[in-house]
C-alpha cells in the first residue's frame, strides 16, 4: 500500500506541474501587439513608469476571506502579483511588510494571488501571518490578469485612483517603490 503522504505529494506535484504548463501555454500563446507603423508616434511614457502608460477600469477582487475589494480605491494602490507556492514571492511579501509602515497614509496595498486554483486561502493566510503581511490578500481573476498585463510572479503595479498605472514591472526595491508612491500622490 502506498503511504498517504506520498500520494498527497504526488497529487500536489501533479497539480503544480499542470498549473505551470497551463501558465506557460497561456504566456506563449498570447497575441503579440502589432508593430508600430512609421506614421504612428510611440506611446507616451510616464516618468515613473516601467512600462507604457496603461489605464485600467475599476475592478472587484475577492479576498481570501470572501470579501469584495474594489481596486483602485485609494489615491494610490499598490498591487503585488504573487503565488503562495512561489519562494521569491514569500520574500516579496516579507519585503512589502517592511515597507508597509512607511507608505503614506491612505495607500492601498493588496497582494493578489494569481494561482487561486492551487493556493487555498488557509495557505495564503498562513504565509501572510508568517511574514507580517497585514493588508488584504486577494485572488486574481482572468480579467484582472489581462487588465494589468500580468506576465510573471513578483510583479508590482502602482495605480492612481483614476486607474492610471504609473509603475508596472518587477518588484523594485522598497526605496524605489516608496519614491514612486510618493511621486504619484503628489502628481
Amino acid at each position: 500500500m502506498i503511504p498517504r503522504a506520498w500520494l498527497n505529494t504526488a497529487v500536489v506535484g501533479l497539480a503544480v506541474g499542470l498549473a505551470g504548463y497551463a501558465g506557460f501555454a497561456w504566456l506563449t500563446n498570447r497575441p503579440e501587439p502589432p508593430p508600430p507603423s512609421a506614421s504612428t508616434p510611440p506611446p507616451a511614457r510616464s516618468p515613473a513608469a516601467n512600462l507604457l502608460t496603461l489605464t485600467v477600469p475599476p475592478m472587484t477582487l475577492r479576498t481570501i476571506t470572501g470579501q469584495s475589494l474594489r481596486v483602485p480605491a485609494a489615491p494610490v494602490t499598490v498591487l503585488y502579483f504573487m503565488s503562495a507556492e512561489c519562494g521569491s514571492c514569500i520574500g516579496g511579501e516579507r519585503q512589502l511588510a517592511a515597507l508597509a509602515p512607511k507608505l503614506p497614509a491612505g495607500t492601498q496595498l493588496i497582494s493578489v494571488d494569481v494561482t487561486p486554483e492551487t493556493d487555498p486561502a488557509t495557505m495564503v493566510a498562513q504565509i501572510a501571518r508568517a511574514v507580517g503581511a497585514h493588508w488584504p490578500q486577494a485572488y486574481a481573476t482572468l480579467p484582472v490578469i489581462q487588465a494589468y498585463r500580468v506576465g510573471s510572479l513578483d510583479q508590482v503595479a502602482v495605480v492612481t485612483r483614476r486607474g492610471q498605472v504609473v509603475y508596472d514591472g518587477p518588484q523594485p526595491s522598497n526605496a524605489t517603490l516608496l519614491r514612486v508612491v510618493e511621486a504619484t500622490r503628489t502628481s
